[in-house]
């Protein structure tokens, strides 16, 4: 079954919002007719491995196996042409018409693993088919511009498998999920940290200012784990905004 960083599903927060994107993928993944697999789609920070991951967790309360593979590790000792084929063509046999469920990070790596100078057939190619055909269920995790790059070169992809968008949170749903996270972590046990609604809307504020390279609600709440970390010796008290800054 699939595990957040901290081991458990358990360590991550949820919201309406959250829990309205997972129905959504459930019930693509698991309709009665036309199951599809699906594609969750979206920049770094939005929350894509955490919907992943309580996906993965309400499909295991379902009786699905959920497990995780990137494309390299689907390679990952591979001694001679031919075994790839032969590798992928045994993991079919074991997840075709069961209910299992093949979560793959980095979707669209699969479009180029397994190709070289004597065969154009990636990993890709292979599946493809029987994920349009229902045979195999998948959870793919990709951003925007690699899905653009895919349905260049697969135009009947958008017919095959189904694409998820998830946009960033705003900031009242950043805000909200940073709080159930203290809260979460103070239920745990050992952690005696907390944070006012207005500390944590000062440090939305410096994050969205100054950090790049990740979007809301990941933006906060990677920032928020950082400092409760470096701080997690220190005696019971609020967090203060200096505390981020330091950070």
């Amino acid at each position: 079954l699939l595990e957040s960083q901290s081991g458990s599903v358990n360590g991550l927060v949820s919201n309406q919002r959250i829990e309205g994107i997972i129905d959504e993928l459930q019930a693509a993944i698991v309709a009665p007719a036309g199951a599809r697999s699906v594609l969750v789609v979206g920049e770094a920070g939005v929350g894509k491995s955490a919907v992943i991951q309580l996906l993965g967790q309400r499909l295991a309360g379902e009786g699905y196996r959920v497990f995780r593979s990137s494309a390299s590790e689907v390679i990952a000792g591979q001694s001679y042409f031919g075994e790839l084929e032969q590798r992928i063509q045994r993991l079919i046999q074991q997840l075709r018409g069961k209910r299992i469920v093949w979560v793959i990070d980095s979707f669209q790596e699969l479009a180029t693993i397994g190709r070289h100078k004597y065969s154009k057939t990636s990993v890709l190619d292979m599946i493809l088919p029987h994920i349009a055909s229902g045979e195999i269920k998948v959870i793919g995790e990709t951003r925007p511009a690699a899905l653009e790059l895919l349905n260049l070169s697969y135009p009947r992809l958008s017919g095959q498998i189904e694409a998820f968008r998830i946009e960033p949170a705003d900031e009242a749903q950043t805000l909200e999920l940073a709080s159930r996270w203290l809260e979460r972590r103070q239920a745990g046990g050992n952690f005696n940290l907390s944070a006012s609604p207005e500390v944590l809307r000062e440090a939305w504020q410096l994050v969205t200012q100054y950090v790049t390279g990740s979007s809301a609600p990941g933006l906060l709440l990677e920032y928020l784990e950082l400092t409760c970390a470096r701080m997690e010796e220190s005696a019971d008290r609020a967090l203060r905004l200096d505390d981020f800054l330091t950070t």
